[in-house]
């Protein structure tokens, strides 16, 4: 009879009070009362200063020679987590480090590789592979290294003599 009455009934709410009033009388349901506490803010303000000391810059004193020698393993990691690192870091080295930042140069040859290293989606997983084996707090730069290759145009080359030299054939 309660949920004939009910049944167009636009606040659903009304309706679900009506029935959980009727299970109650009926002895069908039981009310108890629990006081839950939680303490998330002490835990938020707790993460938030992990995340302040951890992106804040702090001398980690490892040398340049101490990256090279770990940089192998540091790619092995990373290689076995997204197989595209390989041919990424194929030409890249470490050059330098500074406070907690690690440089790796790139040759201007791998330049598209230098600039997909620096898509967080590729940087994290060489970033959380020298993490796991220097220090947690370390960042990764990534910098092209020597001079351009500047090809010299040869005047008294024509454009016949340079096809014939690169399909390695000869005129007839």
């Amino acid at each position: 009879d309660t949920l004939t009455k009910f049944k167009f009934e636009e606040d659903k709410r009304l309706l679900g009070y009506v029935i959980l009033n009727k299970n109650l009388l009926a002895g069908k349901a039981a009310v108890t009362t629990e006081v839950v506490y939680k303490e998330v803010v002490k835990e938020k303000e707790v993460e938030v200063e992990a995340q302040t000391k951890a992106t804040s810059p702090v001398d980690i004193n490892v040398s340049i020679d101490e990256v090279k020698r770990i940089w192998n393993e540091a790619l092995t990691i990373a290689k076995r987590e997204k197989m595209s690192m390989a041919a990424f870091l194929a030409g890249a080295h470490p050059i330098r480090v500074e406070k907690n930042i690690i440089y790796v140069g790139f040759s201007w040859e791998n330049s598209f590789s230098k600039e997909m290293m620096e898509k967080a989606e590729n940087n994290k997983y060489l970033l959380e592979a020298l993490r796991s084996i220097v220090h947690p707090s370390i960042e990764t730069r990534y910098e092209l290294i020597g001079g351009r290759k500047v090809e010299k145009k040869d005047e008294n080359t024509s454009f016949t003599d340079k096809v014939v030299e690169f399909f390695d054939g000869e005129l007839i």
